[in-house]
Protein backbone atom coordinates (compact mmCIF):
# COMPACT_ATOMS: atom_id res chain seq x y z
CA UNK A 1 0.00 0.00 0.00
CA UNK A 2 0.75 3.54 -0.11
CA UNK A 3 0.39 6.37 2.40
CA UNK A 4 0.16 10.56 1.60
CA UNK A 5 2.17 13.07 3.17
CA UNK A 6 1.47 16.99 2.81
CA UNK A 7 2.56 20.37 3.37
CA UNK A 8 4.50 23.21 2.19
CA UNK A 9 8.04 23.35 0.31
CA UNK A 10 10.34 26.66 -0.12
CA UNK A 11 10.69 26.15 -3.65
CA UNK A 12 11.98 29.07 -5.64
CA UNK A 13 11.91 31.35 -3.07
CA UNK A 14 7.66 30.60 -2.97
CA UNK A 15 5.73 28.67 -0.34
CA UNK A 16 4.53 25.74 -3.10
CA UNK A 17 1.62 23.23 -1.40
CA UNK A 18 3.32 19.85 -1.77
CA UNK A 19 2.12 16.12 -1.73
CA UNK A 20 4.56 12.78 -1.22
CA UNK A 21 3.13 9.32 -2.17
CA UNK A 22 5.78 6.46 -0.25
CA UNK A 23 4.97 3.22 0.16
CA UNK A 24 4.27 1.72 3.42
CA UNK A 25 6.31 -1.54 3.07
CA UNK A 26 9.66 0.25 2.35
CA UNK A 27 9.19 3.76 2.08
CA UNK A 28 10.60 4.44 -1.08
CA UNK A 29 8.52 7.27 -3.01
CA UNK A 30 6.48 6.82 -5.60
CA UNK A 31 5.87 10.68 -6.52
CA UNK A 32 6.45 14.00 -5.23
CA UNK A 33 4.44 17.24 -6.93
CA UNK A 34 4.14 20.85 -5.99
CA UNK A 35 0.81 22.90 -6.22
CA UNK A 36 0.47 26.67 -6.61
CA UNK A 37 -2.82 28.58 -6.17
CA UNK A 38 -3.23 30.86 -9.00
CA UNK A 39 0.40 31.12 -9.43
CA UNK A 40 0.85 32.54 -5.83
CA UNK A 41 1.93 30.44 -2.65
CA UNK A 42 0.11 28.08 -0.93
CA UNK A 43 0.12 25.33 1.89
CA UNK A 44 -1.54 22.41 3.02
CA UNK A 45 -1.95 21.75 6.56
CA UNK A 46 -4.66 18.64 6.13
CA UNK A 47 -4.95 15.11 3.70
CA UNK A 48 -7.36 12.13 3.77
CA UNK A 49 -9.39 9.99 1.63
CA UNK A 50 -12.04 11.28 0.04
CA UNK A 51 -15.02 9.00 -1.37
CA UNK A 52 -14.35 7.90 -5.37
CA UNK A 53 -10.13 7.23 -4.54
CA UNK A 54 -9.52 10.44 -4.28
CA UNK A 55 -7.43 12.44 -2.22
CA UNK A 56 -8.65 15.53 -0.50
CA UNK A 57 -6.57 18.55 0.33
CA UNK A 58 -7.49 21.72 2.52
CA UNK A 59 -4.97 24.58 2.81
CA UNK A 60 -4.33 27.90 2.70
CA UNK A 61 -2.95 30.66 0.66
CA UNK A 62 0.43 32.18 1.54
CA UNK A 63 -0.14 35.70 0.92
CA UNK A 64 -0.81 38.46 3.62
CA UNK A 65 -3.76 38.39 4.46
CA UNK A 66 -3.88 34.51 5.23
CA UNK A 67 -7.94 35.22 4.47
CA UNK A 68 -8.34 32.28 1.90
CA UNK A 69 -8.90 28.31 2.41
CA UNK A 70 -7.93 25.88 -0.19
CA UNK A 71 -9.57 22.92 -1.18
CA UNK A 72 -8.02 20.43 -3.68
CA UNK A 73 -9.32 16.99 -5.03
CA UNK A 74 -6.91 14.74 -6.44
CA UNK A 75 -6.81 11.30 -7.77
CA UNK A 76 -4.09 9.14 -6.11
CA UNK A 77 -1.53 9.54 -9.25
CA UNK A 78 -1.76 13.16 -8.12
CA UNK A 79 -3.65 14.61 -10.89
CA UNK A 80 -5.63 17.68 -9.54
CA UNK A 81 -9.13 16.97 -10.64
CA UNK A 82 -10.86 20.49 -8.64
CA UNK A 83 -9.98 23.18 -6.98
CA UNK A 84 -12.18 25.54 -4.56
CA UNK A 85 -11.01 28.56 -2.25
CA UNK A 86 -13.41 30.51 -0.02
CA UNK A 87 -12.36 33.72 1.08
CA UNK A 88 -13.76 34.78 4.83
CA UNK A 89 -13.81 38.42 6.55
CA UNK A 90 -11.02 38.11 8.65
CA UNK A 91 -7.55 39.63 8.87
CA UNK A 92 -5.21 36.13 8.68
CA UNK A 93 -5.54 32.68 9.88
CA UNK A 94 -4.99 28.96 8.29
CA UNK A 95 -7.07 26.05 7.85
CA UNK A 96 -6.16 22.94 9.67
CA UNK A 97 -7.75 19.84 10.15
CA UNK A 98 -10.50 18.26 7.73
CA UNK A 99 -12.33 15.53 8.40
CA UNK A 100 -15.13 13.89 5.82
CA UNK A 101 -18.35 13.29 6.85
CA UNK A 102 -20.18 10.59 5.93
CA UNK A 103 -22.07 11.63 3.23
CA UNK A 104 -18.92 13.17 1.52
CA UNK A 105 -19.16 16.81 2.53
CA UNK A 106 -15.96 18.07 3.80
CA UNK A 107 -15.71 19.86 7.20
CA UNK A 108 -12.45 22.30 8.14
CA UNK A 109 -11.54 24.12 11.07
CA UNK A 110 -10.28 27.42 10.28
CA UNK A 111 -8.21 29.83 13.26
CA UNK A 112 -7.93 33.56 12.13
CA UNK A 113 -7.37 36.91 14.32
CA UNK A 114 -10.19 39.44 13.57
CA UNK A 115 -9.71 42.56 14.10
CA UNK A 116 -9.84 45.36 15.49
CA UNK A 117 -9.33 43.59 18.78
CA UNK A 118 -6.85 40.82 17.05
CA UNK A 119 -8.08 38.02 18.98
CA UNK A 120 -7.48 34.51 17.63
CA UNK A 121 -10.71 32.37 17.25
CA UNK A 122 -12.42 29.72 15.08
CA UNK A 123 -14.27 29.34 12.27
CA UNK A 124 -16.23 25.94 11.31
CA UNK A 125 -17.32 25.29 7.64
CA UNK A 126 -18.84 22.70 6.39
CA UNK A 127 -18.35 22.19 2.40
CA UNK A 128 -20.07 20.13 -0.56
CA UNK A 129 -17.22 19.37 -2.94
CA UNK A 130 -19.81 19.89 -6.15
CA UNK A 131 -21.77 22.38 -4.45
CA UNK A 132 -19.83 24.53 -2.43
CA UNK A 133 -20.33 26.14 1.27
CA UNK A 134 -22.94 24.61 3.54
CA UNK A 135 -22.40 26.36 6.50
CA UNK A 136 -19.66 28.39 8.12
CA UNK A 137 -19.81 29.56 11.28
CA UNK A 138 -17.74 31.81 13.67
CA UNK A 139 -17.42 31.27 17.08
CA UNK A 140 -16.25 34.39 18.93
CA UNK A 141 -16.60 32.81 22.27
CA UNK A 142 -13.76 30.86 21.18
CA UNK A 143 -11.00 32.88 21.51
CA UNK A 144 -6.94 33.17 22.23
CA UNK A 145 -6.77 29.65 20.08
CA UNK A 146 -3.60 29.71 18.77
CA UNK A 147 -3.62 26.46 16.91
CA UNK A 148 -6.07 23.82 15.57
CA UNK A 149 -4.88 20.11 14.88
CA UNK A 150 -7.12 17.63 13.78
CA UNK A 151 -10.91 17.48 13.06
CA UNK A 152 -12.96 14.72 13.48
CA UNK A 153 -16.28 13.01 12.86
CA UNK A 154 -17.94 10.86 15.76
CA UNK A 155 -20.20 8.17 15.61
CA UNK A 156 -23.03 10.14 16.18
CA UNK A 157 -21.65 12.53 13.41
CA UNK A 158 -20.65 14.93 16.00
CA UNK A 159 -17.50 16.96 15.06
CA UNK A 160 -14.50 17.31 17.17
CA UNK A 161 -11.84 20.31 16.97
CA UNK A 162 -8.65 19.65 18.68
CA UNK A 163 -6.22 22.58 18.74
CA UNK A 164 -4.36 24.55 21.83
CA UNK A 165 -5.52 27.43 23.92
CA UNK A 166 -3.60 29.84 25.26
CA UNK A 167 -3.56 30.52 29.16
CA UNK A 168 -3.05 34.42 30.48
CA UNK A 169 0.04 33.07 32.06
CA UNK A 170 1.31 31.91 28.38
CA UNK A 171 1.15 28.51 28.77
CA UNK A 172 -0.76 26.45 26.40
CA UNK A 173 -3.82 24.07 27.46
CA UNK A 174 -5.07 21.51 25.26
CA UNK A 175 -8.89 22.34 23.72
CA UNK A 176 -11.53 19.86 22.13
CA UNK A 177 -14.55 21.44 21.16
CA UNK A 178 -17.52 19.26 19.94
CA UNK A 179 -19.97 20.67 17.42
CA UNK A 180 -23.14 19.48 16.15
CA UNK A 181 -23.26 18.01 12.34
CA UNK A 182 -25.08 21.24 11.58
CA UNK A 183 -22.18 23.38 13.43
CA UNK A 184 -23.82 24.39 16.06
CA UNK A 185 -21.68 24.26 19.77
CA UNK A 186 -22.31 21.64 21.86
CA UNK A 187 -21.22 23.01 25.04
CA UNK A 188 -20.39 26.03 26.61
CA UNK A 189 -16.74 26.87 26.42
CA UNK A 190 -14.87 26.86 29.86
CA UNK A 191 -12.63 30.07 30.02
CA UNK A 192 -8.94 30.52 31.17
CA UNK A 193 -8.88 28.66 35.02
Amino acid sequence: GYSFIAGGHLFQSNLAGWVLKISTSNGDVSWSKYYDFNNGPSEFTSIFPAPGNKLCLIGYDDINPRDMSLLYLLDTSGACLSTRYFRFNTTSGQSYGGALAPNGDIIFAKQFYRTPASTSTLTLSRVHPANGIIYSRDFTQIYLLPRIYQTSIGADNSIFVIGNKSHTDGRFLPFLGRFSPGGTLGCAPVTNP
